[in-house]
């Protein structure tokens, strides 16, 4: 039997090798749902898309059963403010980080 730790590297490992084989951030993004999946082993993954008020659609599922959300929309009041507020702030973190790095 594998150690977790090491599982755990391979699944990261591919997601790393899917962002240097993949020019398509989809390819990547459905890469990084697999590896999510199978490294949680959730029975389903969602990777959404949000606008600018927060209203989201469905880009990449990895799913076990037939039922699928994979490009519903989901109006903003769909999404509690809790997560609202995390994915502003999550957000800023983001367009900061990549400001800065543009800077270099």
């Amino acid at each position: 039997m594998m150690d977790d730790s090491f599982e755990y590297g391979l699944h990261i490992s591919r997601i790393f090798d899917s962002f240097s084989e993949n020019g398509d951030l989809y390819s990547v993004l459905d890469t990084v749902a697999d590896q999510v999946k199978i490294t949680t082993g959730f029975n389903r993954v969602l990777i959404y898309e949000f606008d600018e008020d927060y209203n989201g659609r469905v880009i990449v599922e990895k799913a076990d059963t037939d039922t699928r959300f994979l490009n519903l929309h989901f109006p903003t009041t769909d999404i509690p403010i809790q997560a609202r507020e995390l994915f502003r702030k999550i957000a800023s973190v983001s367009s900061r980080t990549h400001s800065r790095h543009h800077q270099i």
